[in-house]
This record gives C-alpha cells, structure tokens and sequence, in this order.
C-alpha cells in the first residue's frame, strides 16, 4: 500500500489534491492518506506584540479551517486517513515527514 502525503492549505489546488486521490482510491489503487497544514511562523514584528496563545490559538483555527474541506471529502467518501496540523518551515517539515513515510 502507497502511503500518501497531501499537503492542504485550504487552496482550491489543494482541494484538486484530495479529489484525484479520492477517485485513485474509488478505481482500486491502495493508498494510505495523510493530510497535513503547516502554519508558518508569524513574521517577528508581528509575534512580538502578541501572546503565545493568541498566536497558538489563532494557527490551530487557520490550520484546522485549512483542513476542514479536505477531511469532509474524504469522510463523506468514506476513506480512511490522518491529519495533521504543525508549526514549522513548510519546505523542512515537508521534507522530514515525506522521508518518514
């Protein structure tokens, strides 16, 4: 079974993403999903002024908005996958996770 990583920022390509996969899995192709958004980190003019909550509470909702299409799609197709949501530069979190898999 291929494992699958779709990156998802709540763009309508990201969108087409999950939508080719959905129909990939719907023609036979074994696939394991994992749907991941990364928050960037705030510019630090911006960080400094406000709180670590704030910041932290305000990348969960952007993070889970991002994801919230995507994870209705695959539910409604009824195909299994994870989710995640992290923190870090998009290219070196890409890089790590892709390798893991």
């Amino acid at each position: 079974m291929a494992a699958v990583l779709v990156p998802v920022d709540g763009s309508e390509n990201s969108m087409r993403a999950v939508q080719t996969t959905v129909k990939q899995i719907k023609s036979g192709a074994a696939m394991e999903i994992h749907l991941l958004n990364v928050q960037s980190e705030l510019p630090a003019i911006v960080s400094r002024s406000l709180s670590k909550t704030f910041i932290d509470t305000y990348q969960d909702e952007e993070g889970n908005k991002a994801l919230s299409d995507a994870m209705a799609l695959l539910d409604q197709a009824g195909i299994f996958y994870s989710a995640a949501l992290t923190y870090r530069s998009r290219r070196m979190f890409l890089r790590k996770r892709s390798h893991r898999l």
